[in-house]
This record gives structure tokens, C-alpha cells and sequence, in this order.
């Protein structure tokens, strides 16, 4: 049941949680069946509010809509002053996974551990792709709006007031 998003702030992991970023930190998404960047390269340093779970802070962008496809987030300049949050070195907790109710599909995770600059991570020499849970990290984030199932449930609300007043009315 995968639709259509509309991505309007772009993310990454502060493992502090304190929302300072020592960066400079980017971040994008990357279409990966035509290898191009799709939103604007959004780059954190600095002081930002902290927001998610505790552990994220986000930018705004003019908004984009992602149609049916694959895509990935990639994001560079982390390191030991900006730690992301891979399961696999040591964080307690790894990413939370939010399929934003079947509109989006995961299907595994990639890093480069040598990138300079942000690329589509599927044409790196140096990247690692497991589907497994231990590949799966905090770096990359995103936000859409309106979330596709708030969207659904306004649309459920909205249809079934509709009908009681239509019952009410015929009474």
C-alpha cells in the first residue's frame, strides 16, 4: 500500500540530544532507480531545536513530493563530535522505524564510511547494504506532510459524520 509523500523538512540524528550540531552535517534524498538528488541539500551546524524522539533536529524545505518509487536519505559529516546512532557501534537504541501507515516501504540501509560529500549511496565503492536491523541507522531523517494515515483518519471521520447527518436529516 505504498502512496505518494510530500517531504517538508529534512533531518539528522543528535545523539547529545542538547540540539548542537558541530557539523557541518548534509543531508538529501536521492531517487535510486535514476541516481539523482530529489530535495535541496540541506546542511546543519550549530544550535537547533531538538524534536522526534528526543534525538532529531529538523530544517524545512520547500516541500516535495516523492511518487511511487525508491528512494534513499543520505548524510555526511558525521563523526566522533556528531556520532550517528548505527546499532552496530555501539548506540543503545537505532533508528525508529515509522512506515507512516504502509505509504512508505523499508528496505534496508547503506553507508559509506569513507563519503567526503553527499552521493547517491548506491554508487559509492566503499558502501555496505544489509537489510539486517544492525544496518539500520540514525542519521538521515525526514518529515511529510500532511502524514498520510492522519489523512486517512480525517477522511474516515469526515465520511462517517456525513452519514449521520444524512440519517438524522431523513428522521
Amino acid at each position: 500500500m505504498n502512496t505518494p509523500i510530500t517531504v517538508d523538512a529534512l533531518g539528522i540524528f543528535n545523539a547529545s540530544g542538547n540540539g548542537y550540531i558541530t557539523g557541518p552535517i548534509e543531508v538529501a534524498i536521492f531517487n535510486t532507480t535514476t541516481n539523482t538528488k530529489v530535495t535541496p541539500t540541506v546542511t546543519f551546524k550549530g544550535q537547533y531545536t531538538v524534536e522526534g524522539l528526543g534525538y532529531d533536529v529538523f530544517q524545512s524545505i520547500t516541500p516535495v513530493t516523492l511518487t511511487l518509487g525508491s528512494y534513499e536519505i543520505d548524510a555526511v559529516g558525521f563523526s566522533a563530535a556528531d556520532p550517528n546512532g548505527n546499532l552496530s557501534s555501539g548506540s543503545s537504541s537505532g533508528p525508529v522505524l515509522n512506515n507512516l501507515g504502509g505509504a512508505i516501504t523499508f528496505t534496508g540501509a547503506a553507508w559509506d564510511s569513507t563519503a567526503g560529500s553527499l552521493n547517491d549511496p548506491r554508487t559509492c565503492s566503499t558502501c555496505k547494504s544489509l537489510p539486517a536491523k544492525l544496518s539500520q541507522f540514525d542519521a538521515g531523517t525526514f518529515t511529510v506532510s500532511p502524514e498520510p494515515s492522519s489523512l486517512l483518519l480525517l477522511g474516515t471521520g469526515l465520511a462517517g459524520l456525513a452519514g449521520l447527518l444524512r440519517r438524522k436529516l431523513r428522521v
